[in-house]
């Protein structure tokens, strides 16, 4: 699944067996913004509303 930090939109990839049934919030390891990640998300949604847990950034297309 895709996370996207609302403030730097910076894009993450967070296994989704990872993420428990409730929402979790975890900070932006680019610029430390809080993400939310709601629970239960389908992983073939492409954005999540709102952690990139141990993700590193996924490269940006121009």
């Amino acid at each position: 699944m895709n996370v996207v930090c609302p403030e730097c939109r910076s894009l993450f990839r967070v296994d989704p067996s990872k993420v428990p049934a409730a929402s979790v919030r975890a900070r932006c390891s680019v610029c430390g913004g809080v993400i939310t990640i709601a629970g239960g998300t389908d992983a073939r949604s492409d954005f999540a509303a709102s952690v990139a847990a141990s993700s590193s950034p996924a490269p940006r297309s121009a």
